[in-house]
C-alpha cells in the first residue's frame, strides 16, 4: 500500500471516489461538490488528497485538509475523508493509509489531526481507537452557508 498524491488532472478520478465514499456513508452530495474538490487540488495550502494504491492499482482515497488553533499552538490537520473500495477492505490497507496520513500531518507541522466521522458508521470508532485516536469532548455544530 501506499499514497500517491492526485493532482488537478487526477479531478475525475478523486471525484468517482468522492461519489462513491459519499453514497456509502449516506454523506449529501452537495452542488458545490465538484468545485471543492477542484479547487482543493489545485491549491496545496488548504490541503492535499491522496489516492491510496495497492499493487498499482488506485483502491481508495484520503483527503488532509489544513486549518489554524491557538490552542494547539498553530497548524492544524482534518481528515475529512478516509475510503477504501469495499473490496480491499478488512486486509489492514485503512491501518496502513491512516499511519501514513499521520506521518504527512507531521511533515506538514500539523499540531493536531481531527476526522469527521458519521454516527452511524458503526466500523469507524474500533478502527480509530486502535489508531490511537480518541473521542472529543466536543461536539462540532455547522451551518452550510
Amino acid at each position: 500500500m501506499k499514497l500517491t498524491q492526485a493532482l488537478v488532472e487526477d479531478f475525475d478520478a478523486v471525484l468517482e471516489f468522492v461519489h462513491a465514499y459519499y453514497t456509502y456513508d449516506q454523506i449529501a452530495i452537495r452542488p458545490q461538490l465538484a468545485d471543492g474538490v477542484r479547487t482543493l487540488l489545485a491549491d496545496p495550502q488548504l490541503g492535499r488528497v491522496w489516492f491510496i494504491t495497492a499493487d498499482a492499482q488506485r483502491i481508495g482515497y484520503v483527503v488532509l485538509t489544513f486549518g489554524y488553533d491557538h490552542e494547539f499552538g498553530g497548524k492544524t490537520g482534518l481528515i475529512t475523508d478516509l475510503y477504501i473500495s469495499e473490496e480491499f477492505r478488512g486486509a489492514g490497507l485503512g491501518t496502513c493509509a491512516f499511519a501514513e496520513i499521520l506521518g504527512l500531518a507531521r511533515s506538514f507541522e500539523c499540531n493536531i489531526v481531527e476526522l469527521v466521522v458519521t454516527p452511524h458508521n458503526s466500523r469507524v470508532p474500533e478502527f480509530y481507537n486502535r489508531m490511537g485516536l480518541s473521542l472529543s469532548d466536543r461536539r462540532t455544530y455547522s451551518v452550510v452557508l
